[in-house]
């Protein structure tokens, strides 16, 4: 019998840190409600839940996107319908102004009222919105994302000038352009930068436009005038000749000290000038920025109708303006142009009730997808809770079980602690 080392023992407490080890999984379990509460309680099943809950919170988020959609349909067939209604009452005053009962005075007056039906027609074209977005004119009095044109005033004082390098193209500057000191072939205080990725001077990398391509040449500047990168040489000539470079829109500026020469590539997309010490020109730069649609190209919306990309719905918005129903030139003053009226506000209504139809289907288009979309995200909901959410009856038995384990085992413990006694009886 040995009691250095009480086997026994040792084997229950080692039983004991185990059957602990699992309550305390199964109460983490019980108290979260989630089966998966780290990656070690199941790898792949983390992971798998993680892609189904993007997947849930998209279709969610989907939702939504086709409920706005819906109501914006909503209110552009609504404005619609008022439409209609001038339409109808136009056709009506165009047959009655047709009917030679009718005075010259009389016609005038029925075609007063019909100024002010094409009046009522523009301004509910126009003025039709939703989310500010304009829904019955094409889109054309929509922002979109296009280029400004800005002015800047540049005066230099006595100890500085100014070349300005005015970028109109993406191509590729072959030599790149920059400024030297006076012996730039020794090879003293050069500094070219260049678009092109063979050049031996610092290389710039071309951006996926022109604007990120000049920022990427200002970063690059500011990173040798800050010692991070280039040459000592073109440190020096930066901090020797006060250099600073500014960047507004497609327009550098390097700005330095009076004695500082420029030099130019071959083949370059920009035109460039210097302004002299003590000298003032005005400048104009091109900057993006949100301009007015005058050209319709926000006429085409896109639903984002789907978790995933490219899972979009796309139509182009209705265009009722009068200049479009081509009633602009309606005139009921006469016989023959109340004929004209009649057969003119006909096109029109048909024009308007193709719109209200296309607007009606799209809606029941969107209508079916929202159920489809609702379902298809309840359902990956129920698989993702079987996946990640905890059972909780079988985790209760699974922590009654792990209980009377322990309490089992403490009782194990304490028998086994008392079996080393038995060594005395062999010392009386």
């Amino acid at each position: 019998m040995r009691i250095r080392h009480n086997i026994s023992s040792l084997n229950t407490n080692n039983k004991l840190e185990i059957n602990r080890g699992k309550t305390e999984k199964v109460l983490e379990k019980l108290s979260s409600g989630f089966k998966i509460n780290r990656a070690g309680d199941d790898a792949a099943g983390l992971a798998i839940s993680e892609k189904m809950r993007g997947q849930i919170r998209g279709l969610d988020m989907a939702s939504k996107n086709i409920q706005d959609g819906i109501s914006l349909i909503q209110t552009a067939e609504g404005a619609m319908n008022e439409v209609h209604s001038l339409l109808q009452r136009g056709r009506e005053l165009s047959v009655q102004a047709a009917n030679d009962t009718n005075t010259f005075e009389d016609r005038i007056n029925l075609q007063i009222e019909i100024e002010q039906i094409k009046n009522g027609i523009d301004r509910i074209a126009q003025d039709t919105e939703f989310n500010t977005k304009k829904l019955l004119n094409g889109g054309k009095d929509n922002f979109v994302e296009g280029t400004i044109e800005n002015k800047l005033l540049l005066t230099t004082s006595n100890d500085e000038r100014i070349m300005v390098y005015d970028f109109f193209s993406n191509a590729t500057i072959s030599s790149g352009f920059g400024i030297s000191g006076d012996n730039p072939m020794g090879g003293e205080g050069y500094l070219t930068f260049s678009f092109n990725p063979n050049t031996v001077w610092d290389y710039v990398p071309l951006g996926t436009t022109l604007e990120e391509s000049l920022d990427n040449l200002l970063t690059e500047f500011n990173n040798i005038k800050n010692g991070i990168s280039g040459t000592a040489n073109k440190q020096k000539l930066i901090n020797d000749y006060s250099i600073r470079m500014e960047k507004h829109g497609n327009v550098i500026l390097l700005i330095s000290k009076p004695n500082v020469k420029y030099t130019g590539g071959t083949a370059q997309p920009y035109d460039s000038f210097l302004i002299e010490p003590n000298q003032s020109r005005e400048i104009i730069y091109k900057k993006k920025g949100m301009i007015l649609d005058t050209d319709g190209i926000n006429s085409q919306l896109n639903f984002q109708i789907g978790a995933n990309s490219n899972q979009s719905f796309s139509f182009k918005l209705p265009n009722i303006t009068v200049s479009k129903l081509a009633i602009n030139e309606v005139n009921v003053s006469t016989q023959l142009g109340s004929n004209s009226a009649i057969n003119t506000f006909d096109n029109a209504i048909n024009l308007v009730s193709t719109e209200r139809s296309k607007l009606g289907a799209i809606q029941n288009r969107l209508e079916h997808t929202y159920n489809s979309v609702t379902n298809t995200s309840e359902n990956l909901q129920s698989t993702e809770s079987r996946i990640r959410d905890t059972d909780m009856a079988e985790e209760m038995m699974e922590l009654t079980k792990n209980n009377i384990l322990m309490q089992a085992t403490q009782a194990m413990f304490a028998q086994v602690n008392q079996q080393p006694n038995s060594v005395l009886q062999l010392l009386q």
